[in-house]
């Protein structure tokens, strides 16, 4: 039996290339995904690519430091006030580990879609 790959979407294949992650296996035979075919080339430039990361980054860090120090803290104004500050501490160390872990992330994710040789 064989399990298609994910079908990836343009911004996916092109934050791959940015990375300089091959993704020629994919698209080829059973590896084939509708929605890929006949997809033009696209790069992403580094402007894009930078400010994609600092939109993220930032959505990240306000959400994940509101949803964790609401369980810390629990709902109530101690909670409210002390939320910015934890999502301003937290947003350069998003930043930070995602110029580190992308590049890792989409190396691992592409050796472990890899199709058997």
């Amino acid at each position: 039996m064989v399990i298609p790959a994910l079908c990836l979407s343009e911004i996916s294949r092109a934050c791959a290339r940015t990375r300089g992650i091959d993704l020629n296996w994919v698209g080829a035979g059973e590896f084939d995904c509708p929605s890929d075919r006949n997809m033009e080339p696209y790069t992403m430039d580094r402007k894009t690519l930078l400010i994609a990361q600092l939109i993220i980054t930032i959505l990240m860090a306000v959400s994940m430091s509101g949803i964790m120090s609401l369980i810390a803290v629990g709902p109530g104004a101690e909670w409210l006030a002390g939320w910015p500050r934890q999502a301003l501490i937290a947003w350069p160390f998003a930043f930070v580990l995602t110029q580190i872990i992308t590049p890792l992330a989409f190396a691992l994710a592409a050796r472990a879609t890899r199709p058997a040789r």
